[in-house]
């Protein structure tokens, strides 16, 4: 959805949309570049994190290509439009929605590799140094790492727009599932799990901004002016950003 919208951001012209605008092979949009100048942070060094991780655990781990890691992420996308789930996106499954063919993922990567690379992929944003001092060290850098991306690529637009999105979690074993937080929102389809207040352009529909919610106390010590209320603290560190790049 993100690269869908950062096509059409790009066909509008000049004023909003990619600074550097759309990645173009053979006389078409190449949606692999695009994919790549929007993914959040630098890929190579999240992919040695990786494997890194993985050598550390196995002598004989083979390492995960960059071709895979791409892959890896792509096939998580795809699932999401499919009805299967796990193990039966690779194998053909009488779950058919009349619309589409069977997934067939195991074309593309085997189910072993998908699931070693899952295993592994909370290690490319992890703050090591800080797992123990700091609950979101292993997610942390990845939201600081998608803020960077949209102020730095896209040339956002006069207008934002406020919104929260919820990334939907069921604990199995205990009250949080080993998060640091969850949120309940009755009104969501799926309420219970992590809540990010968000800000998306309104010239393009692309989310350029997130802020996790990490908890009543640690959101009230948060902000450089920590008795704001949640809209107008995003509001506020949203623009903070846009002039320490400036």
């Amino acid at each position: 959805m993100q690269t869908q919208t950062a096509v059409r951001a790009a066909q509008m012209g000049g004023q909003v949309g990619l600074k550097e605008g759309l990645p173009v092979t053979d006389g078409r949009v190449d949606i692999l570049k695009l994919w790549l100048r929007l993914y959040p942070g630098d890929m190579h060094a999240d992919l040695r994190k990786l494997n890194d991780e993985g050598l550390s655990k196995r002598a004989d781990f083979r390492q995960v290509s960059p071709t895979e890691f791409v892959r890896f992420w792509g096939l998580m996308i795809a699932g999401t439009v499919y009805a299967q789930r796990g193990r039966d996106l690779w194998e053909n499954s009488n779950m058919l929605d009349g619309i589409r063919d069977q997934p067939q993922f195991q074309k593309y990567m085997a189910f072993h590799r998908f699931k070693i690379t899952r295993s592994l992929i909370i290690y490319c944003k992890a703050e090591t140094q800080q797992i123990g001092l700091d609950p979101w060290a292993w997610f942390r850098n990845g939201v600081d790492d998608f803020n960077r991306n949209r102020r730095d690529v896209l040339q956002q637009g006069v207008y934002q727009t406020m919104d929260e999105s919820m990334s939907a979690y069921k604990p199995r074993k205990d009250k949080l599932g080993g998060l640091p937080n969850i949120t309940y929102i009755h009104r969501k389809p799926k309420p219970l799990g992590t809540e990010m207040k968000t800000m998306c352009d309104c010239a393009t529909g692309v989310m350029v901004y997130m802020e996790v919610q990490e908890g009543k106390n640690a959101m009230r010590e948060k902000s450089m002016q920590p008795n704001m209320e949640c809209l107008p603290r995003v509001c506020y560190e949203w623009r903070r950003m846009q002039v320490m790049k400036a």
